[in-house]
């Protein structure tokens, strides 16, 4: 898929969950019988599923600014504390927090890792390839139960996609997916069939490219409300300045105290800094700078070390952009 046709499957999945072709990042719902409960933001995720992952990637950010109205409700939240539902004041904050760009930023890298990245793999394994054919698996990642599907589809199809083709195999997975909404125990789930009645439209109209114009329960998209945004940065950029040639050297994806960090040599060496270590710690320019001993992912052998301590200890200025993520040291 190219990033245009996966925003516009995100639309489409956005337009099922918030009514917004961008996703309401705000949006706070309770359904009476929602198995999930709380429900919140951009594309929706439950307080049984990973409302709690969400706003704890949020609050671990520096720049949050309702982190700190959120931070009481975590330990409940991680409970998966149904009173939650009627929380009214929690409701309000979160609602808030929507418009807080950091947490929009989160949102959209929650939701690619939680739930498009696997819907595509899931889609690859089961050889679905045409952008109308993941968009309905991104659909089922988010709204559940992609796995009992797929197998009743390979029963009523005849087989895999291997075997009936791709388009043939949706073609059944939509109306088998109708069919288990409509008739399910669960009665919520009865006025959800909207989705499916959308995805068999495209079919119908033959639009496997998810070609613009298109319509998603009574919403028109169209190609304007449509931009390919630039990828998520999850972690922080650091150019260098006056070190002769204009340079960049990424930091490494981790944060400890919301805080960028870096290899201390590489770092520490593009400066034109003198490195050593000793039995007292790492010394850059004859100062001792500190070493940050836990990560949040396996880092080998490699000496880390907060970006700034290199580097002032190297002699240099450091600013900081938090909008961009960008990490500027000057000579």
């Amino acid at each position: 898929m190219t990033p245009k046709q996966k925003a516009i499957a995100q639309a489409i999945v956005n337009v099922f969950e918030t009514g917004e072709i961008e996703g309401d990042y705000g949006n706070v719902t309770v359904i009476p019988g929602d198995s999930g409960h709380l429900t919140y933001g951009r594309s929706q995720t439950t307080l049984t599923s990973f409302l709690y992952e969400l706003l704890s990637d949020y609050c671990d950010e520096a720049a949050a600014q309702f982190a700190g109205e959120i931070k009481p409700y975590l330990s409940r939240v991680k409970a998966q504390d149904i009173k939650l539902d009627n929380e009214k004041a929690f409701h309000r904050i979160l609602r808030k927090a929507g418009d807080d760009p950091v947490m929009q930023r989160t949102q959209d890298i929650f939701f690619d890792r939680r739930y498009w990245a696997p819907a595509m793999e899931r889609a690859r394994l089961a050889g679905i390839t045409t952008p109308l054919g993941c968009a309905v698996v991104y659909d089922s990642q988010v709204h559940g139960s992609w796995d009992r599907m797929r197998q009743r589809t390979n029963s009523r199809a005849g087989g895999s996609t291997a075997v009936v083709g791709e388009k043939t195999w949706i073609t059944v997975y939509v109306a088998t997916r109708r069919s288990w909404l409509a008739n399910h125990a669960n009665s919520v789930l009865h006025a959800t069939v909207y989705r499916m009645d959308t995805f068999n439209k495209l079919i119908t109209d033959k639009n496997w490219e998810l070609t613009l114009p298109l319509k998603a329960h009574d919403v028109t998209i169209k190609a304007s409300d449509i931009s390919v945004p630039d990828a998520p940065k999850t972690g922080w950029s650091v150019e260098l300045e006056g070190y002769g040639e204009p340079t960049a050297w990424p930091s490494v994806e981790v944060f400890a105290d919301g805080r960028a960090i870096s290899p201390i040599r590489d770092l520490a060496m593009r400066l034109g800094a003198e490195v050593v270590w000793t039995p007292e710690g790492t010394e850059v320019n004859g100062e001792i700078v500190p070493v940050v001993l836990e990560v949040k992912k396996a880092v080998g052998t490699t000496q880390y070390s907060y970006v700034r301590e290199i580097a002032e200890a190297a002699g240099a200025t450091v600013a900081a952009d938090l909008t961009s993520r960008t990490i500027t040291v000057k000579k």
